[in-house]
């Protein structure tokens, strides 16, 4: 059924038939790097931020901060919609973003 076409090598367009794409350049791969520095810059960013804020509001006010609602569903939205695009393209993705979200909390809450 398939003898016309030879499946076992990589199918090219034809402009590429004697070149082999290496899987650095692949569009997928980059997607996901990309994917992947945005959920640690998030990582750091956020608990950075977090303990900046919590920090100077115990030197303002001489109390701990409450959780913000808000403000943490927003950026668990934000996390969560990077994992979802991103699990196609990097399966890790989601554990990453487990130990990011447990960091994320857990820095919060100490």
């Amino acid at each position: 059924l398939f003898s016309k076409y030879d499946l076992d090598k990589p199918q090219l367009p034809a402009w590429q038939a004697g070149t082999v794409t290496p899987q650095a350049s692949c569009a997928g791969t980059l997607v996901g790097q990309e994917l992947w520095k945005l959920v640690v810059a998030d990582t750091f960013v956020s608990i950075a931020q977090r303990f900046a804020s919590t920090l100077f509001f115990y030197k303002l006010y001489g109390r701990r901060v409450q959780l913000e609602v808000v403000q943490s569903v927003l950026g668990l939205v934000y996390r969560q919609g990077l994992i979802w695009v991103g699990m196609i393209f990097c399966p890790a993705l989601p554990l990453l973003a487990m130990l990011s979200n447990v960091a994320y909390f857990y820095f919060y809450l100490k």
